[in-house]
């Protein structure tokens, strides 16, 4: 069964996303590989999709030097020359 995408916007997670006309090489093969998975697999793969996106999307600096600060104050902390340890930096 082949589903039409034919919307020119979405509303995910409360902010509104818009499709460009042309599509990426990319977004091409992931539409490719959506279309052939039975409907009720969806739900789950846009789950899978969210927890990737969030875990490779960088932290606003604030919210990285409030947890920072929290781990400082709590005693977590290792001497700079023990992060290095195992690194080749040359």
């Amino acid at each position: 069964m082949r589903r039409k995408l034919s919307a020119v916007s979405y509303q995910l997670s409360a902010k509104e996303v818009k499709i460009p006309a042309k599509l990426s090489v990319y977004e091409e093969q992931l539409m490719r590989e959506v279309r052939g998975m039975p409907e009720e697999y969806l739900p789950n793969l846009i789950q899978i999709i969210r927890l990737f996106r969030e875990s490779v999307e960088l932290k606003p600096a604030e919210a990285s030097f409030r947890q920072g600060w929290k781990e400082t104050l709590a005693g977590e902390t290792r001497p700079v020359t023990e992060l290095w340890k195992g690194v080749d930096a040359e």
